[in-house]
């Protein structure tokens, strides 16, 4: 809260528009406040739970319980838009995170500047937790950009400006302060939304005139609800190689691929193995499917990985380009033929089971990782 004189000298209480909980303070952006990480897939862990991740559910974006192997509604893709800033792009959805309708309802629901405007943003603030969140298309607006800033022990604050979009006014004032990603209930549980949180007070004068915005600084540190870990699921890097491959004539959906022997790998086998030879090693530099980090369970199946299985006594090696819950994405030789499906096999009860039943579901023997 700050006072004013008017021209007689009375002191006027101000009125005091509190957006947020914690510090901000109005300085240029730092370099050295920032974090930089690869493009790629990353799962968003919320500080306060050790399972729970941002996610969707229908377009609501909440801290969700992490399945096993993860979900595409649960995975954000991190893309550099410049300057250090990432768009934050929902693996299913294709939809950034955005904060700029919810800043501009409350600048609006505020905007006449009367003590019963104010009272009513600050209502609207505190009913959503905080700044509401979107899911939109990207459109390179300042509320769609995110900055990371390094919170330790691998732990990052997710920024952005949202205010750099306003030029003019008394909220251009503001232009470089930031936004910080949050979960809206600091004892957060399941289903809890995700919203933003900064602390700006706008001033104004008790006769409804709106003063020269300032920004009171409280240094308290940031709370646990604002911190979260960034785990990649995979690279850009990554991504780009398997969808190269996939497109890659030698290796295409539907190349005939009988008991021929690998095409790039110089591997020794055939058939299946000769397949998957050839995508470690256009994928990730791999020579041998087997030189990858093995495992024994089908809950720890990944995208990515190699998997040699059986049914009985036969054999089989099955790319997995994609997990998405107990769903996979695979490439494998079948039929005789390149083939590239997604639902073919689900994981259930530790097994893969085949969606033609269980004369072509698969036992695994054992899977490797390769990132």
């Amino acid at each position: 809260m700050f006072t004013s004189k008017n021209s007689r000298g009375v002191r006027r209480i101000a009125l005091v528009l509190m957006f947020v909980l914690f510090a901000a303070s109005a300085v240029p952006i730092s370099a050295a406040t920032t974090a930089a990480v690869k493009e790629g897939t990353y799962e968003i862990t919320s500080t306060l739970s050790g399972n729970r991740v941002v996610g969707l559910n229908g377009s609501a974006v909440l801290t969700r319980t992490r399945v096993a192997g993860g979900r595409n509604e649960d995975r954000f893709v991190l893309v550099s838009v410049g300057n250090g800033f990432y768009a934050v792009r929902n693996a299913k959805t294709g939809t950034v995170l955005d904060v700029t309708a919810g800043v501009k309802e409350i600048v609006n629901t505020a905007s006449p500047g009367t003590e019963g405007a104010i009272k009513s943003a600050q209502a609207l603030y505190k009913r959503n937790g905080g700044i509401r969140m979107s899911l939109t298309k990207y459109s390179g607006l300042a509320g769609q950009k995110w900055q990371l800033e390094s919170a330790g022990s691998g732990y990052y604050y997710l920024k952005c400006y949202p205010f750099a979009d306003y030029k003019t006014g008394p909220i251009a004032k503001f232009r470089n302060v930031p936004v910080y990603l949050k979960v809206a209930n600091e004892k957060a549980g399941e289903n809890v939304s995700i919203t933003a949180s900064v602390q700006i007070q706008i001033g104004f004068t008790n006769s409804g005139i709106i003063k020269k915005p300032v920004i009171i600084l409280k240094p308290s540190g940031k709370s646990n609800a604002l911190k979260f870990k960034l785990t990649c699921v995979e690279t850009k890097t990554v991504t780009d190689k398997k969808n190269a491959f996939l497109k890659d004539t030698r290796w295409k959906n539907g190349t005939a691929w009988g008991a021929r022997r690998p095409k790039l790998s110089t591997a020794d086998g055939t058939g299946c193995y000769a397949l998957c030879a050839d995508y470690t090693k256009y994928v990730f530099g791999k020579n041998d499917p087997k030189s990858g980090k093995a495992f024994t369970k089908t809950n720890e199946i990944r995208s990515g990985d190699v998997l040699f299985v059986r049914n009985g006594k036969a054999v089989h090696w099955i790319i997995v380009l994609e997990r998405n819950g107990s769903t996979l994405k695979t490439f494998e030789r079948f039929d005789n033929k390149t083939s590239l499906a997604t639902g073919r096999y689900n994981i259930k009860n530790g097994k893969l089971v085949n969606s033609k039943g269980a004369a072509c579901s698969k036992q695994l023997v054992t899977g490797y990782h390769f990132q």
